[in-house]
């Protein structure tokens, strides 16, 4: 079984993005002089999902002594990676040779060529992702509307037209509609999201999002008052998805805040490293660092604060003062500190390094997020806008044909397409959200809240078009 759950890793499209990661952890360890044995073992324990499986075996199968040593172990699991991986395997090819350089200097050039190539196979595995993107979505497109609009509008006018002699079945109708499309339409966006190497691993889901369940109540009451099911089914989605929105607004202003700093912070790594190398300790140099910023000065001030409390241990004040922020930001803050313990000159360069792979991962993944950009605005207006403007304005045609036809509207067309409209919104923000770059505490759930009352809206609005 662990075998099997090796090669998923090794397989898997998402371990490109995981080598910069993997390269910087690395660095940390080799550019200071560790061996590859504490490297890959930091890996092992500490590193990203997938990563952090493939050399978990690595290091059973070096101390089960399966293989001869630890950079045999390393050397075999790379040459089983598909091709499709192959930069992440080159990258980590160089860093074994790093360990073998005569001097500080070449280890050093060493590691910032298998960073530049774990960054370059991760560019181009995001355009080749993003140029594979438009197909799915044409057929999300046309699973999406096209399919809901012909069947629930287009059918039953040639049907009272009498090029069809039995009617249509409602029923078969609803399922394919509200059963069979949407399954259709998830698996497309699971195929697609499953072949995003730059989708990070992440909680995908808040307590704002409980705040959906409000619109069952919200319905219930228009319901009560207006015996239309279809405007409830609408109005109460609508006034749910409003209170989750302005929910998260308000609760995510500490996120965004904790991720603008943490931002901010990798940016002053650099500065660390400088004044580092100009002689600064190193708590001075965090401390003027993080302070001259005015995202970090707060946590400037904790840090200098717990200094004060624990009394010179150093690691302990890193991690209470940053403990907020992401543990990769925490371990590099912690290894500058211990480099600084030996050789301030040396501790500067490793910051600047590390700071310098920090900038050019978050570029990279930016690029590939602006290039997904055109196609996520899309989905959303198509979830948001034209679904709805289609579908409402086909209910509003259907209601003239079925006057001149001498057919009664129960309304259960317009139900089905309210329902619709709910599984055709969440499904496309799960589709975003599958497509995003960043794990910033983004979700699924407030994706939908933003785009269900538009949706509903302009559907409303269709219906009341007199034609």
């Amino acid at each position: 079984m662990e075998k099997d759950a090796v090669k998923k890793a090794c397989q898997s499209p998402r371990l490109l993005n995981e080598g910069p990661d993997v390269i910087g952890r690395m660095t940390s360890v080799l550019g200071r002089g560790g061996s590859l044995d504490t490297a890959v073992r930091d890996v092992a324990e500490n590193g990203p999902e997938l990563s952090r499986t493939i050399f978990g075996r690595i290091v059973l199968d070096a101390d089960t002594r399966l293989t001869p040593d630890m950079s045999s172990a390393l050397y075999s699991v790379i040459s089983s990676l598909p091709e499709c991986n192959t930069a992440y395997g080159t990258a980590l090819r160089l860093a074994m040779s790093a360990e073998r350089s005569k001097t500080q200097k070449e280890r050093s050039e060493i590691l910032k060529e298998a960073s530049e190539i774990a960054l370059n196979g991760l560019r181009e595995s995001g355009r080749t992702f993003c140029s594979s993107l438009n197909t799915p979505c044409m057929v999300i497109f046309g699973l999406g509307i096209m399919v809901p609009m012909v069947l629930m509008s287009v059918l039953p006018m040639m049907g009272m037209s009498g090029l069809f002699k039995s009617g249509i079945d409602q029923r078969t109708v609803s399922i394919v509609t509200l059963v069979l499309i949407p399954a259709a339409v998830t698996s497309v966006i699971i195929t697609v999201s499953g072949k995003n190497p730059v989708r990070p691993r992440g909680k995908a889901f808040h307590m704002s999002g409980l705040l959906l369940l409000s619109a069952v109540p919200a319905a219930l009451a228009v319901y009560t008052a207006t015996g239309d099911a279809a405007a409830s089914v609408c109005l109460g989605a609508a006034a749910g998805g409003i209170l989750t929105a302005a929910a998260d607004r308000l609760t995510g202003k500490t996120r965004r805040h904790v991720a603008s700093a943490e931002k901010r912070l990798q940016d002053c790594i650099f500065e660390i490293g400088y004044r580092l190398m100009a002689g600064n300790g190193f708590e001075d140099a965090l401390y003027g660092s993080t302070y001259d910023a005015k995202e970090c000065r707060p946590y400037a001030v904790l840090f200098r604060n717990e200094l004060d409390i624990c009394r010179g241990d150093v690691e302990h004040a890193i991690s209470s003062a940053f403990g907020l922020f992401s543990a990769e930001t925490v371990r590099i803050l912690t290894d500058i500190y211990r480099i600084s313990l030996r050789d301030l000159t040396d501790a500067g360069r490793m910051a600047e390094s590390l700071g310098r792979q920090l900038k050019d991962r978050e570029s990279v993944r930016r690029n590939i997020r602006n290039e997904l950009k055109s196609m996520t605005d899309t989905m959303y207006g198509t979830a948001a806008v034209f679904a709805p403007l289609v579908l409402g304005l086909s209910v509003s045609i259907l209601g003239p044909m079925r006057a001149l036809a001498g057919m009664a509207d129960d309304g259960s067309t317009t139900l089905i397409l309210s329902v619709y409209l709910i599984e055709l919104c969440a499904t496309i923000a799960v589709l975003v959200n599958g497509l995003d770059t960043r794990n910033n505490g983004a979700t699924a759930a407030g994706r939908f809240a933003c785009m269900i009352p538009v949706a509903a809206m302009v559907f409303m609005a269709m219906l009341h078009i007199s034609l």
